[in-house]
């Protein structure tokens, strides 16, 4: 029965990529993240492949155009060139048939993500991406949270599956979308949408707390600060937040507790200690392969790890796998130099614009703020967890990336709603009682990254430049 609903659930979204290309995207977003297919026990039917084709197919008629779109667009120009590297380190890798696996399934992933430059073309479309990436892993939130809460406090010592595979991984993913569920009950209207939001919210927090990960756990306190900084009553929120720690903190405070003071003295527990073990060892490793890496996919660095670090030491680990448990240094030590720059570049380069969006959106349109915020906090929680993660190849973090990239193309449209003194200054046309939003920027805007002619602002761009 539940195969049979989710083949439906996906044969309908095929349909609409067809027709609304980017419908047919988020629903490849809503599958990608929730995974329905672990759900309905299908996971080996490909049916998120089978999206991404229709997806693509749907859209092929755009994509001229978007390829345009994309190389002009800062943030997506970076993820294209972070791709060089990273290809080249996988063909020139020390065993490439390790390699062009990963490679293989992590250039799906950036095709798709990219693909959300070409098809969300509007502040609405950005709404609905938020929206869908919020509500899909909020939903897992919510699963997981209630069942802890209900059992008096439980160890989610396992993950979910797909890109959530164990606890750390699934602690990850639901800790970045505790801000999206934020952000997303003030982008909706509706008063039960907005209560949803606010349950997801409430029950990621504690999904999040019961996978005793720290690497979550810190990148949650990173994005619960982002929240508090950038709201207006600073206060309240200081208030409201630690009471949504509360229910999960009473239930499992001794345990959560515990883990965390590990963090003090890491060469005391022996899962800290191998970090550190690790990290000295893909310094060297990485030392001998500088520029291009040992190969992308970590299986190379899994191979070569026993020269760099005691081999009796290894066998006392007792892992079959070893990875670095640091993003940062994974893709320095599988990609080498030219990659480690451009992805620290491009992600620590779009936080500090986003939080300049931020900055500009708390005086020139208020009710915009919710969309750079959210993104923002979101990201910094995958920034601040991949310092103990190793996860370069996350989709939810490339689509994040590319949510952002939606934002900069969109951020000087103005809403169709949006009162006439505020349509008038920013160089509105209300023409038979219709408003035509403009989406071009004050004359003396501030904004560090000013979009070219013609990209993502239309012919209004050019009609301002004649009023200059």
């Amino acid at each position: 029965m539940r195969a049979a609903l989710l083949i439906t659930i996906v044969a309908g979204i095929c349909m609409a990529a067809f027709v609304r290309p980017y419908l047919g995207l988020l629903g490849y977003l809503w599958f990608a993240l929730l995974r329905p297919d672990i759900l309905a026990w299908v996971e080996d039917r490909r049916l998120s492949f089978i999206i991404a084709v229709c997806v693509l197919l749907g859209s092929a008629i755009r994509l001229p155009a978007g390829i345009w779109r994309i190389w002009a667009n800062p943030i997506s120009r970076a993820l294209v060139l972070l791709q060089v590297p990273i290809v080249l380190s996988a063909l020139v890798a020390v065993d490439p048939s390790l390699s062009i696996p990963p490679l293989l399934l992590y250039l799906r992933v950036i095709i798709m993500a990219l693909l959300c430059v070409v098809l969300f073309e509007t502040r609405e479309h950005l709404k609905y991406m938020l929206l869908v990436m919020a509500g899909s892993v909020g939903l897992l939130g919510w699963k997981y949270g209630l069942y802890g809460i209900l059992a008096g406090g439980v160890w989610f010592a396992h993950g979910y599956g797909g890109m959530m595979a164990d606890n750390n991984l699934l602690g990850l993913g639901l800790a970045m979308a505790v801000p999206l569920c934020w952000y997303a009950a003030q982008l909706v209207s509706y008063r039960w949408l907005k209560v949803i939001f606010w349950v997801m919210f409430l029950h990621t927090i504690a999904a999040v707390v019961m996978t005793l990960s720290r690497a979550a756990a810190l990148g949650l306190g990173a994005g619960l600060f982002l929240i508090w900084w950038h709201s207006r009553r600073k206060l309240l929120v200081a208030f409201l937040l630690p009471l949504a720690l509360f229910p999960a903190l009473l239930l499992f405070s001794t345990e959560f507790v515990n883990r965390l003071s590990t963090l003090a003295a890491p060469e005391e527990e022996a899962s800290a200690l191998s970090r550190l073990v690790f990290w000295k060892a893909a310094l060297k490793m990485w030392q001998d392969h500088p520029l291009l890496g040992v190969g992308f996919g970590q299986a190379n660095q899994q191979e070569l790890i026993s020269e760099y670090v005691d081999p009796e030491w290894l066998v006392n680990v007792g892992r079959e796998y070893h990875v670095l448990h640091n993003t940062y240094l994974q893709v320095l030590v599988d990609s080498g130099l030219f990659a480690f720059l451009i992805f620290c570049a491009l992600m620590f380069g779009t936080l500090w614009w986003l939080g300049r969006e931020v900055a500009r959106l708390r005086v020139s349109d208020p009710a915009a703020v919710p969309y750079p915020a959210a993104i923002r906090a979101a990201l910094a929680v995958f920034a601040v967890a991949s310092t103990f993660h190793t996860r370069e190849r996350f989709d939810f973090y490339y689509f994040l990336l590319m949510a952002a990239a939606v934002w900069y193309q969109v951020r000087f449209e103005v809403p169709a709603s949006a009162p006439e003194a505020s349509q008038a200054e920013t160089g509105s046309v209300v023409s038979g009682g219709t408003a035509t939003a403009s989406s071009q920027p004050a004359p003396h805007s501030s904004d560090p990254f000013p979009a070219r002619p013609g990209v993502g602002r239309g012919s209004s761009y050019e009609a301002w430049r004649r009023g200059r």
